[in-house]
């Protein structure tokens, strides 16, 4: 660009033959430009541009310079961009060598810099392409906090248009201004060029807010300067989400009673909570440690197997045993659920829920009240966020409530209200969880379905890092059940209650114009009943005596008491009132709502003394329990007017008690002896004042003291009469049979303080029939036997002249020699039985002495063998003797050897001698075996031997002994006759 025309030429003419020259009016692109002075400032905007546009690569100038030539444009000034315009100058005239090598030093220089631009352009081009591929959004600013550039990532993060936010001050991406202020504050306040702030509010072009980890570190030049700063920015919005999701659900497993444990892929803890470390008897973290360690090689083997299931997508559930903290072992109850990432699924580890049911092998099996961590939790979980909205609910919630989890999340809990618990209880509820605290009450709720359920119900604030309240957790315990059975015991206790205070009213006997109306009272005390009245039937007339819980008066009442209403209750015993406001039988003179009754009548032994009459609150049916109540309080009614009927006789007949010569006695509570008459002393053996204070225990054998305690035990529980009858081994009297009735007895309060019994001795009465049975049974066979063999024979002698009269008269004479031998023998029983029969000191040696000596008389030819100790003394009734000798003789006189021998042999057992008699003849027929293994009052016929045998019996029975029976070898019979020994000779 040359000024005149032969210089251009010139100068073509001398650059040609080594460059390239391009000669133009308009600027045109070139490596390097020549420059005249003079055409400077015609060219110099064009030519600024240029060399703007070529920056960072150098585009030489070369100037031409005159020594007459003068312009307006500084040539060496940079501009804006810093470039200058004329990069060298020369002056004119030059020759073509000069020129040639400022031409060439200057394209060098260009040549230089197109490399360094080249390579620049590479390593700028990698470095934009990481700055784009970074997920994170980047920005750029400048010393003026100027957005100067940023990535794709952050376009599309705060979905604006680079071109939109260029140039622009920074903190209009954030959510206020305040939260800009604080990101310069903590930044300027680092000490390195670079920190993170973990959350801060930015606010996207469409309004949307979202949390952003930020990390900003300062730009500066090679000098050191500051350039700016670059801030890179991640949306958290999703991680804080997890967390607070995680502090939710941490919230949820610490509060459970299971223990939980969560496990990497590798067996390794990553969550344990307190239970879990309870058990194991640790309180510091256990994560990172592998459960191999913690269960030991033996447990873990099994463990093992289940847990490789688990990671294979299984739940499995199994028991195992593993010892506690104190190496005790416990039954543990384990569930492996997959652990899965994401909406990947992925299963990146082993979920366990683990539940101590060592005490469920002691007890019946329980529920298990939780199958799994929170989702499987057999309580309804559930979750809101601050406002209350539902986020979460398990599978239990729908169980109990009927709402699925996709029904409930999103909506509030006041689904579930059922408009039976006040707004004070929701206000009470909503101030305590927000203030922080925990919420524990029963609660009355509505299902989905419209049903109304009892839960028991425990809300608990979640809150952040910070210690406030992102959200609630509530766990809902179904209650339903046990609120039924509440209620059910509770009108049971009602029904006890009632029950409890009629009895004692009627127990202490007081006047019935009190008695009557405070049972009145009692029962319509209760909200299960409504109005109560009584009207007691005097010689079939009504004669009212009381109401409560009415507002009527005597002659209302009086007049629904109809002779038509009374037959009706008197005819069915319990007669049920379908609604007490509308006849047949109206009981309201005010109308009302409409309400059943029952009429119950007042009996006692076929007698009716009246007529119970009960209402029962609207809509509030009567159950069966009450009305079973209402049925035994009108007996007990009944018996309380019949005992004051019988007042009076009662009293009369205590005096005539007082002289009857049995038994009678009161025995406390804990059953010792307050009071007591004389025939108490007489068959105790013990003075009156050793007696009073103990019980049947110091006179009685324990079995039969024992039963005794049982009866008075029936009578306290029932407080009802109860008969019994025994037969007891007395000190002095011996067997004896007593036919007794029991009494509850009351103090003066009509509290229950013991028992009054009445024994009645009906032991010679049972002895005195025994023996009549007996006898009678004798003398009937042996009479009707014996007479018909008289009467016969004489009949023949009579008949036939020629008969043998000698032979049928010796018959006659056998046949009545025997019934004067039965006879004797009866006489001999009737004075044995007449005799004494209180057991004594006899020796056992002078008793078998003389009874050798009478048998050796009898029997000279029998021989009576003695084996064992005859030293002792036994405690027998006198007629013991007889008894021996009686067996003794059977077996020399049934022997069928000519010299018979019988053995008596002796033997000590504890506190009793036991005397066996052995013979070797034809045994004991079998009808009179019977007599002594108990089976004779069976026997069809009873022989005059037989009568011997039984009356031993009784001798050995008096004497508080016992008869026993078996086989000899290789012959005979073994009669054992087993007696006490003398008290001093007893151990």
């Amino acid at each position: 660009m040359v000024n005149e025309r032969g210089d251009e030429q010139a100068l073509t003419h001398l650059l040609r033959d080594r460059y390239e020259v391009i000669v133009d009016e308009t600027l045109q692109s070139a490596d390097c430009y020549v420059v005249d002075i003079a055409k400077l400032p015609t060219y110099s905007e064009a030519l600024r541009d240029q060399k703007s546009s070529a920056d960072p690569a150098f585009l030489p100038t070369l100037l031409i310079q005159r020594p007459s030539s003068s312009i307006d444009v500084d040539p060496f000034e940079s501009g804006a961009d810093g470039v200058a315009l004329v990069d060298e100058s020369i002056q004119a005239p030059v020759g073509k060598a000069t020129l040639e090598r400022r031409l060439d030093n200057l394209l060098t220089r260009r040549d230089q810099s197109l490399a360094l631009q080249s390579e620049f352009q590479t390593v700028q081009t990698k470095f934009r392409r990481l700055f784009e591929s970074i997920r994170d959004a980047i920005v750029v600013v400048n010393t003026d906090r100027e957005i100067v550039n940023c990535n794709q990532a952050f376009t599309d993060l705060f979905d604006y248009q680079f071109s939109e936010i260029e140039g622009q001050p920074v903190h209009r991406i954030f959510e206020t201004a305040r939260e800009y202020q604080d990101l310069v504050a903590e930044f300027e306040g680092q000490v390195d060029d670079s920190g993170v702030v973990p959350a801060v509010s930015y606010e996207t072009k469409s309004g949307a807010v979202f949390p952003g980890e930020t990390r900003v570190s300062r730009l500066r030049d090679e000098f050191g300067a500051g350039q700016g700063y670059i801030a890179i920015i991640r949306d958290v919005s999703e991680r804080l989400e997890r967390q607070r999701e995680l502090k939710r659900y941490e919230a949820a497993v610490e509060g459970s009673s299971d223990m939980l444990v969560a496990l990497d892929r590798e067996g390794a803890v990553v969550f344990a909570n307190e239970q879990y470390r309870n058990l194991l008897g640790v309180s510091d973290d256990i994560a990172g440690t592998h459960l191999r360690e913690i269960l030991g090689e033996d447990i873990y083997e099994t463990a093992e197997t289940h847990l490789q299931q688990a990671l294979d997508g299984e739940s499995v559930a199994y028991d195992r045993v593993q010892p506690d903290r104190n190496g005790d072992p416990r039954t543990l109850s384990v569930h492996y659920y997959p652990l899965r990432e994401g909406q990947t699924e992925e299963i990146t580890g082993v979920f366990a829920s683990i539940r101590d049911i060592s005490e469920r092998e002691k007890r019946e099996q329980k529920l298990r009240k939780f199958k799994q961590a929170v989702d499987a939790a057999g309580h309804a979980v559930y979750m809101t966020d601050p406002d209350g909205d539902i986020t979460y609910a398990n599978a239990a919630f729908e169980d109990i409530t009927g709402y699925s989890p996709t029904d409930a999340i999103g909506r509030n809990p006041r689904i579930l209200k059922s408009g039976e618990m006040s707004e004070d209880y929701y206000e009470a509820l909503w101030n305590t969880v927000t203030e922080g605290a925990i919420w524990e009450e029963e609660v009355r709720n509505k299902t989905k379905g419209g049903d109304t359920y009892h839960a028991h119900q425990t809300i608990a604030p979640v809150t952040d890092q910070d210690g406030d309240i992102e959200g609630y957790v509530a766990i809902q315990t179904d209650i339903s059940e046990q609120k039924a059975n509440a209620e059910e015991i509770r009108q049971l206790s009602e029904v006890r209650r009632i029950s409890s205070e009629v009895n004692q009213l009627i127990a202490r006997m007081g006047p019935r114009e009190e008695v009557l109306p405070q049972i009145l009272d009692s029962i319509a005390s209760s909200d299960r009943f409504g109005c109560t009245f009584f009207a007691e039937l005097d010689a079939g007339a009504v004669d009212f005596r009381c109401e409560s819980g009415s507002e009527l008066d005597r002659v209302a009442v009086g007049q629904f008491h109809t002779d038509r209403y009374v037959k009706a209750v008197t005819d069915a015993g319990v007669y049920h009132i379908k609604d007490v406001t509308t006849g047949p039988f109206q009981q309201h003179v005010e109308p009302g709502p409409p309400h059943e009754g029952y009429g119950i009548e007042v009996a006692h032994d076929e007698y009716t003394y009246g007529v119970l009459t009960v209402h029962f609150p609207p809509d509030e049916p009567a159950s069966d329990e009450e009305i079973q109540l209402l049925t035994d309080l009108a007996d007990d009614i009944g018996l309380y007017l019949h005992a004051k009927e019988t007042e009076e006789e009662r009293q009369t007949f205590a005096e005539i008690v007082q002289q009857i010569d049995d038994p009678i006695m009161l025995q406390g509570l804990d059953g010792k002896f307050e009071v007591i008459n004389p025939a108490v002393v007489r068959h105790a053996d013990l003075p009156k004042e050793e007696l009073l204070g103990r019980d049947e225990f110091a006179f009685m054998e324990p079995a039969d003291a024992t039963e005794i305690s049982r009866q008075k035990d029936r009578v306290l529980k029932h407080e009802a009469a109860m008969e019994y009858e025994m037969q007891v081994s007395l000190p002095e009297t011996g067997e004896r049979v007593f036919s007794t009735t029991r009494y509850p007895h009351y103090d003066l309060d009509g509290e229950l303080d013991g028992t009054i019994a009445i024994c009645r001795d009906v032991t010679d009465l049972k002895t005195r029939e025994e023996h009549l049975r007996v006898i009678d049974r004798l003398l009937r066979h042996n009479l009707n036997n014996d007479m018909t063999v008289i009467l016969g024979n004489a009949e023949q002698i009579r008949a036939d002249p020629e008969a043998d009269v000698s032979q049928l008269a010796e018959r006659i004479i056998d046949t009545g020699t025997g019934l004067v031998e039965l006879a004797k023998k009866e006489r001999q029983i009737v004075e044995i039985l007449s005799e004494s029969k209180t057991p004594a000191k006899i020796s056992l040696s002078r008793l078998v002495t003389q009874i050798r000596q009478r048998l050796n008389d009898q029997y000279p030819n029998g021989t009576v063998v003695v084996e064992g100790s005859l030293d002792s003394a036994i405690q027998a009734v006198p007629q013991i003797e007889q008894a021996l000798c009686e067996l003794l003789e059977n077996g020399l006189k049934h022997h069928d050897d000519e010299r018979p021998v019988v053995t008596v042999a002796t033997e000590r057992d504890g506190d009793h001698l036991s005397i066996h008699i052995k013979d070797q003849g034809p045994g004991i027929p079998k009808m009179e075996r019977q007599i002594i293994e108990g089976d004779a009052e069976r026997t069809a016929l009873l022989h005059g031997s037989g009568l011997g045998l039984w009356l031993v019996k009784h001798i050995v029975t008096q004497s508080n002994g016992s008869l026993e029976f078996e086989e000899n070898e290789p012959r005979g019979s073994v009669i054992t006759v087993r007696v006490p020994l003398w008290r001093s000779q007893a151990p």
